[in-house]
């Protein structure tokens, strides 16, 4: 093997690694983007429940306000009805 086909050699193998480097840097980058978008979406996730929890919650308070009322209503019928 002549000094200028080891050069070659070892030039196309040096590539080789450059490339494998690259390879390596895209696929890091790449499992990054996917574990910030996973979190993005447990994020999400979290303020929607939330989100139901406290409309939940409002409509509790609705139903109970409506159940309140009604119960002033009769009282006031029997304060009515002992006088």
């Amino acid at each position: 093997m002549t000094s200028k086909e080891k050069k070659t050699g070892q030039s196309a193998e040096s590539t080789d690694i450059q490339i494998d480097r690259l390879a390596y840097l895209g696929t890091v980058i790449t499992v990054l983007g996917y574990a910030l978008s996973a979190i993005a979406e447990g994020l999400e996730l979290k303020a929607l429940e939330q989100q139901k929890e406290e409309n939940f919650s409002s409509s509790e308070l609705t139903k109970l306000h409506e159940q309140m009322d009604e119960l002033t209503k009769e009282v006031r019928q029997l304060r009515r009805m002992l006088r």
